[in-house]
């Protein structure tokens, strides 16, 4: 189910950032954005696991 999304959210991305002028043919910016994207989610993964452990605690 994510991975599809993941996919779909690739495939409705436009794809312009290349005629960029500080565009490198080595490492297009989609390639850095989309590193940084998986950052965040998996930044927000673990928010959630620690939140989840935190409200365990609590109760």
């Amino acid at each position: 189910m994510f991975s599809a999304s993941f996919n779909f959210w690739l495939s409705a991305k436009p794809a312009k950032g290349s005629k960029g002028p500080c565009a490198k043919p080595t490492s297009p910016p989609e390639d850095s954005f989309d590193l940084i994207l998986i950052r965040f989610i998996v930044k927000s993964r673990s928010l959630t696991l620690r939140l989840r452990s935190m409200d365990h605690r609590n109760h």
